[in-house]
């Protein structure tokens, strides 16, 4: 760390426990500090770049939630003030809640400094500390819970679950993390939450300033020191040889980078060639011997024959448009040192197209890529295959990520999704599967663009989000719309029919 960081660092911390101090001695002064070291963090974000790097990196998806849940309750509090016409009185109860929006900019100056671990904590404990001393939150359940929800509305009861559900499931996740730190740091975050949601039935918290700040302070703080300390606790080496297979068609822009990703964790790399006609083949050479030119039965059977080279104890099956981050590396390894504690893994995408990551939606998406060797087997599907494991395998999912580069440009990702359109029809036709209307291709259009862009929260990345739920309902619409077609007879039989017609 430069001496020039490391000042920052030291004043970043320093202002934090003050500000969390300030607690013991006043109402109103933790929220303002709080307030000016947002400042600081929206200086840092209007700055592309500090000391030559990226000031931050890309969130995890957790932080993210979290800040989501933060957000919304803000929003739907402004929207309610604005709908209920905007009363003077309710105004300082706005304010309050608006400092909930303070969660980003807090987290980016936190992010940057890497404030240090012991003093912040402190610091939240004497904020903690100053909140009792007030007296101002009631007993818990002194008052009635229902009474209260319905006073909220459907809005407001909605936003207040997320704001304390959310943070509560994140940190409860890794209370039983295999790192002691790690556990010990999310009980502390989860605490939070769980401390107003028992004290909030008894008096509106969150309408105080002192409690809207010190909750978004200390979340904040105990997201960044939790999370921080996850990035951290992988370091053990994989005792258990692993087997990386990657089927091939023409992918010489994409081969080269997922060969490199799959490095660190691969004691064997296997490639399998459908007659590629540019420079797959070359360039995966450069990479392993184990190279195979082959013809192309379908996209099951074409793992199947990767799989049956494989010699390691696991086996990696990745595309090659997909790449094994750094952390995912690390964290495979570590779980690989000793006992893993399941047969198979499935890994998070991380979807990025158009220049962004995406971490909703279909990124929210874990797909099995990473399993024991014996007595595993690909189906024979052609597309869509899935990999048979014995019964009674136990399955987990990684956190890291697996870095998704699903299309080129938008041309590619219309030519991909009308392929596995089709291709998915006629598996569907091959099946004996039917569509009678247009009707029912319509509703999946819809009801697949609601499961991505709603309900697995794409809205939350953005308008690539919504591009992409909207291109997902269209290879929806247009598989089951191709089942339809092909219920009704070929091009060639309509046309004869026509033909035959005319000669009459």
């Amino acid at each position: 760390m430069s001496s020039s960081l490391s000042q920052f660092s030291t004043a970043v911390t320093v202002a934090l426990v003050a500000a969390f101090a300030s607690a013991l001695i006043t109402d109103f002064l933790l929220p303002v500090l709080v307030g000016a070291l947002s400042l600081l963090g929206l200086a840092l974000i209007a700055r592309p770049r500090v000391h030559g790097t990226r000031i931050l990196p890309v969130a995890d998806r957790e932080i993210k939630l979290i800040g989501f849940a933060l957000n919304f309750f803000a929003i739907v509090s402004l929207v309610s003030w604005l709908w209920r016409g905007a009363s003077p009185e309710y105004l300082q109860t706005l304010g309050s809640h608006l400092l909930l929006l303070l969660f980003w900019p807090l987290f980016v100056v936190l992010s940057h400094a890497r404030v240090r671990t012991i003093p912040a904590l402190l610091g939240v404990a004497l904020g903690a500390a100053g909140l009792l001393m007030t007296g101002n939150a009631a007993s818990p359940l002194q008052e009635d819970p229902l009474q209260i929800a319905m006073s909220l509305g459907g809005a407001g009861l909605i936003a207040w679950m997320l704001l304390i559900g959310i943070p509560l499931v994140q940190f409860g996740q890794l209370l039983r993390h295999h790192n002691p730190r790690v556990a010990g740091l999310a009980t502390a975050g989860a605490l939070i939450p769980v401390a107003y949601l028992l004290l909030g039935f008894g008096t509106p918290l969150l309408d105080d300033p002192l409690y809207a700040g010190f909750y978004v302070a200390a979340l904040t703080t105990l997201t960044h020191l939790t999370w921080r300390a996850v990035d951290t606790s992988l370091y053990r080496q994989r005792g258990q040889r692993i087997s990386t297979t990657i089927i091939t068609y023409n992918e010489a822009d994409n081969i080269a980078a997922c060969l490199e990703s799959v490095q660190p964790v691969s004691d064997e790399i296997i490639v399998i060639d459908s007659g590629s006609t540019d420079d797959t083949v070359r360039i995966a050479r450069q990479y392993t011997d184990r190279v195979t030119v082959t013809d192309w039965p379908g996209f099951g059977p074409q793992k199947q024959r990767a799989l049956e080279q494989a010699t390691g104890d696991w086996v990696l099956s990745i595309d090659a448009d997909e790449r094994i981050t750094p952390y995912l590396a690390r964290e495979i390894n570590h779980r690989l040192s000793d006992n893993p504690g399941a047969e198979a893994f499935k890994l998070r995408w991380a979807v990025t197209i158009y220049g962004k990551r995406l971490d909703f939606g279909r990124s929210a998406r874990a797909p099995l890529r990473l399993f024991r060797r014996e007595g595993a087997a690909f189906s024979d599907a052609q597309v869509h295959e899935a990999i048979l494991l014995p019964d009674g395998a136990r399955i987990r999912t990684l956190r890291g990520r697996l870095t998704h580069y699903t299309h080129r440009d938008y041309g590619h990702a219309l030519a991909k999704s009308a392929q596995y359109s089709w291709l998915s029809a006629q598996q569907k036709a091959e099946k004996g599967k039917r569509t009678r209307t247009l009707i029912y291709p319509t509703l999946r259009a819809i009801t697949t663009f609601i499961q991505v862009y709603i309900l697995r929260l794409g809205f939350l990345d953005g308008p690539v989000g919504y591009l992409m739920a909207v291109t997902y309902a269209q290879t929806s619409f247009n598989t089951y719309t191709g089942l339809w077609t092909l219920g009704r007879g070929t091009s060639t039989d309509n046309y004869s029919g026509m033909q035959d017609g005319t000669n009459e």
